[in-house]
């Protein structure tokens, strides 16, 4: 089980963060989430957090699922894949299926998404620019990555 919830929990405290809906962001990985794409959400119940673990601990030792949750796609095996979900998610980049440039477009794209956020404070209009879902980035978005020392770009922001 993820236990995600008890360290926020204790650092809400500790910061004596009141207003949990404006002053929580949480950032995780997604495999219900298309590989490579961002999906935005706040609120709603815990069927809303569908199945992932850190979220519902966080939901859970908070008592509420008014936060904000950036879901960064990590996609799933392939259906009757021997790949367990643990393998799928903790294991190396496929070089092939372009992984590695995936991510790193998704590391940059959430970092762009963040910056809005934090410059706005309009997370209808942060959704609206960056949530994608059910896309996944087109082939010439994707700049050929090697390591993730530094895969964000953050030049013109």
């Amino acid at each position: 089980m993820n236990d995600s919830g008890k360290s926020v929990a204790k650092l809400v405290q500790e910061y004596g963060i009141t207003d949990i809906k404006r002053q929580v962001l949480v950032i995780s990985d997604d495999i219900n989430t298309l590989q490579g794409s961002l999906t935005i959400q706040d609120g709603g119940d815990l069927k809303s957090l569908a199945g992932q673990k850190g979220q519902e601990s966080i939901a859970t030792e908070l008592k509420t699922t008014q936060f904000i949750r950036f879901r960064l796609g990590v996609g799933k095996p392939a259906s009757g894949s021997a790949v367990t979900i643990p393998q799928w998610v903790l294991g190396p980049f496929s070089t092939e299926k372009r992984e590695m440039d995936l991510f790193a477009y998704l590391m940059g794209h959430t970092t762009q998404a963040l910056f809005m956020l934090i410059q706005t404070n309009d997370l209808a209009a942060c959704r609206k620019k960056f949530a994608k879902s059910s896309k996944m980035p087109k082939p010439s978005e994707l700049v050929p990555t090697t390591t993730l020392e530094s895969p964000i770009r953050i030049e013109g922001m």
